[in-house]
């Protein structure tokens, strides 16, 4: 949380995730009736909210991650 003009102020962080995932996929048939299954690939989209201390952990991850990623020690 933030503190501005002696209001407390808590930020909101949206994150949005897609990524590919095999699963179990059903054929249906007429009348809503499964003909079949088989295993097959999807994209799946994910989105969560996160706020207070969590999402801005979360931001500060998301910008400083691709210095963390080239930075040597």
């Amino acid at each position: 949380m933030m503190r501005n003009c002696g209001l407390l102020v808590q930020s909101t962080v949206r994150i949005e995730v897609v990524r590919q995932l095999d699963i179990w996929i059903a054929e249906e048939a007429d009348s809503d009736r499964i003909r079949g299954v088989h295993w097959g690939r999807r994209w799946v989209r994910e989105t969560r909210q996160e706020s207070g201390d969590a999402g801005r952990r979360l931001r500060k991850k998301a910008v400083s991650a691709p210095t963390n990623l080239t930075r040597r020690r």
